[in-house]
Order: C-alpha cells, then structure tokens, then sequence
C-alpha cells in the first residue's frame, strides 16, 4: 500500500472520488440466459457459483439495448453510453425514458444482487470524512444503511435549472459527507452519456463561479487543499484529464497530493504516462508487471485496492483503540534530522500514551508537497514541540530552523492575538533540548529561548517527559 495515502488516511485528510468501477451486481446465470448477446455478457463477468458479477453500467448497457433493439447489431464499444447515443440519435428512445428504465432496474435489485462490500469497506474507514461520487447508483448510501453507519445526507447535483441546491443542510463534520457529482437515481436528474457528464461538471465549475453558500461551495470547501485518491474512476482519457483538474483545483504540476487506483487507467499508456509525469500517482493495478520500480504492490482491480485500504485502516484504528487513553490535542514534533533515531523513540512514547503526533519522516520527505504538507500541519496542531540539540542550531538555513521555527513563531503570535488558545493554555510552543546544549545558547531563536526550555538527560526519560507533558498541559481525553 501507498505509504503517502496511509499517512494522508491516518491524518483524516484524504478524499476519496469513487467511480463505476466499483459497481458490480449479481446475477443468477439463467436469468440473463434470454439475452442476445450472452456471450458479450459472459465475456465482462466473473463466474461465482450459479451467478455472475458483472459491472453495473455494463449490464444497462445490454438491458436496455435488447429492450429497444434485440435484432440490431449493438454499438462498438458495448457500453452505456454508445448504447444510449444511439438510441437518442435515431430517435428510438428519449433520455427521460432511458433514465426512467435505469431507475426502475436499479432500484428493484434486492440487496442480495448488489455487490455492497466495497462500498461497506469504505463506508467503515473511520477517517474517511469526505467522498465524492461520479455514479449514479445509490450503492454507497445502501452501504451506510446496511452497516448502520451515520452519514449526513447525500448531497446529488443537477444540471436542470429549476433544481438548484441551496446548501441549508446543517452539516455534521464528524460524520461523512457525500456528494453525488452526476446526480443519483434517488433523484430523476444524473448523467448517463459522457456528454451529460461533461455537462455536469461544467455546472461545478459554473456553481463555483456564482455560489458564494450553497453546496457547490460545500463541496469545494470540503477537498480544498487535501490530497484526494481516484477510486475506481476508469473515466475516457481527455474526460479523466480534466476532471482530476477541476475537482483538485490545482494545475497538475503544483498541487496537492493526487492518486489514482481505477481498474482501466494504468491499461491506458497514454493517460497513465501524462498522469504520472504531472505528479499524479497512478497506482498499478491490472498490470502484468508485479513491482513497480518503487516496489508498489500489484491489485488486480480496484476492489481488491479497497480490501488493503481497509485492512491497513483496521490496523491504525487499533493503535489508536489498544490505548486507554486517547487524547483530543495534536502535537508536532520539530526535530533536526540527523535526530531522528532518538526522536522516533520519543514519537513511540507519545503514542504509546495515546497522543496523536505529525513525525516527519523518510515518507514524506520523497513525497509531493513535502513543504505545503509540513506548513499544513504546523498550522493545524495544538502544540510544537521543537526539539533543540546542536543538530537543529548548528545552520540558521536548516530546514527546521528556518522553516518549521520561524513558522511556529509566527503561528503563536496569531494564536495569542486571536485568542486560539484553549482555557488555560499559555504557549503553543514548547522546546526541549535532547543532547548538552545549554539552553542560553545564542544559537537558539530568542522567542524559543526566552521561553521554559525543559532539558531530557536521556532517552530513559522520554517516557517521564511524556506523561509531564499531558499533565502540565492538562491534554483533553477522548471518550471511547
């Protein structure tokens, strides 16, 4: 697994954009036994027992052009979208009664004949606060439902003008949000040409433009500045190109951190050379090839991206269980990195007592973003803990010294000025010498060395130090 995405997943920051790909039903074998073209439908399956899996949007595909056109050779390539330009374009069928047609299909698959454990996996990651959909299915609500997971209500877009969003919904931001960018078959308004779909994100952009407090700008709102993973998301090349654009807001060669793990994109040379060369990772799955030159594993689709996604939340969200005590605050530890083997000792520590931390470490620094990220952070935390040694003041250009201190120093003067600081809270900065350096040293910053400077003898300590530190600055607990 990505270590980056695990370090954004840990830290509750990324968003999640799920596309058709993880849209599979299950159908019994001599139900679609009556089709024409049974042996196109067998070829997009997958055998499981007397049934078969099979993409949802695939499956429409067949359904509707047997209902319209049995006896006609289908369109190349078989999808939904061919199938319904053509169907329009000769005047066979209207939209309204295609959709009409989608929504009764959809909505009278029983649950058994839905494939909801992936959306139940992503439906059961804790830190996952934010996903935006480009299908029009309602699988991922029915997989809150069916998990009995509180989620805030779906938030479905439009392109019909007399359907606007007005983004009244108090929103409960402990709980996650979902934003339906094309539109939901719980509504009679969602994309199913890629022509509609283009139409529907031109609309975002519209919305942006003009929406100053409606759910457009929820929306954007809710991805600004986080890193996002494509999910499943096997859009047409030029469509993925500009979307991946629009949603990050970013140009590709200078924005947040972006992934990409869908079933079709690492297939496809072109998109997946453009997409890498502008600092989007495409994760490798559907490949031949079994390590990537950064040993990244192979997934053989999208689905199976989501079990390991979810195994290694399950395994973060043990660590944060498996404490007694889990504390509210964040603390970030600034240290040299010629420190690092003695700081990362110091890091367990903290977690052991159920602190969450920001460690900066080998990760992070080959990763996008590494200065935006770190800025991030420092802004964010309760507390900074720079951690003095002759490492860290030996070169006022060092990264720790000239970045991360000169941060802290101005983010302390804002908390104060703007009463930031919970009750009882005196400094948001609070150093430690960790080897012999006198804390008068001139090479230390006078606003941190003018402060109480606490020296740790040695790593025998760090435990002490650690317990001092939540008692002193009376840490709030987290009830489980």
């Amino acid at each position: 697994m990505n270590k980056n995405i695990l370090r954004e997943l840990k830290a509750g920051r990324l968003v999640i954009v799920i596309g058709n790909d993880l849209s599979l039903v299950r159908l019994k074998k001599k139900d679609i036994a009556k089709y024409n073209d049974l042996l196109s439908i067998m070829a997009s399956a997958i055998e499981d027992d007397d049934c078969i899996k099979i993409n949802i949007n695939e499956y429409l595909a067949y359904v509707i052009w047997n209902e319209y056109e049995p006896l006609k050779k289908p369109p190349t390539p078989y999808n939904l979208n061919n199938v319904v330009e053509v169907l329009i374009g000769d005047r066979i069928a209207k939209v309204d009664e295609i959709k009409d047609q989608i929504m009764d299909i959809v909505n009278d698959f029983s649950p058994e004949q839905i494939v909801l454990d992936p959306f139940k996996k992503l439906a059961k990651i804790r830190n996952i606060k934010t996903i935006l959909s480009v299908n029009f299915d309602n699988f991922l609500e029915l997989a809150f439902e069916a998990e009995d997971i509180k989620v805030n209500p779906s938030i479905n877009f439009s392109i019909q003008d007399n359907n606007q969003l007005d983004g009244k919904i108090d929103r409960d931001k402990s709980l996650a949000s979902i934003f339906n960018l094309m539109g939901n078959v719980e509504d009679s308004d969602f994309a199913i040409t890629e022509e509609m779909q283009l139409e529907y994100l031109y609309r975002l952009l519209l919305g942006k433009a003009v929406d100053k407090g409606g759910d457009t700008k929820a929306l954007f709102d809710s991805v600004k500045n986080k890193p996002i993973l494509f999910l499943g998301c096997s859009l047409p090349n030029w469509f993925m190109r500009f979307f991946i654009r629009i949603i990050s807001e970013d140009r590709f060669k200078f924005g947040r951190s972006k992934f990409v793990a869908s079933d079709r994109t690492s297939q496809d040379i072109d998109l997946s050379t453009f997409l890498n060369f502008n600092d989007t990772n495409v994760i490798p799955i559907g490949s031949s090839v079994l390590k990537t030159q950064n040993a990244e594993i192979l997934y053989k689709n999208s689905i199976e991206f989501i079990d390991k996604l979810f195994e290694e939340s399950e395994k973060i969200a043990s660590i944060k269980t498996n404490n007694e005590v889990l504390y509210k605050e964040k603390i970030f530890l600034s240290y040299s990195w010629g420190d690092k083997p003695l700081i990362k000792k110091m890091k367990n520590e903290f977690e052991k007592c159920g602190v969450e931390l920001f460690f900066d470490d080998d990760d992070l620094r080959n990763g996008e973003n590494f200065d935006e990220t770190i800025s991030e952070y420092i802004n964010k935390c309760d507390y900074i803990l720079p951690l003095i040694s002759n490492n860290s003041i030996n070169r006022k250009d060092s990264y720790v010294y000239e970045k991360e201190w000169t941060q802290a120093i101005h983010v302390e003067k804002f908390k104060k000025s703007n009463k930031l600081f919970k009750e009882g809270q005196q400094t948001y900065i609070r150093p430690y010498i960790i080897d012999e350096t006198s804390p008068v040293d001139e090479r230390i910053p006078a606003e941190i060395r003018n402060k109480k400077i606490t020296s740790i003898p040695s790593e025998d300590n760090f435990g002490e130090i650690v317990r001092k530190f939540i008692k002193e600055n009376n840490l709030t607990e987290i009830e489980k």
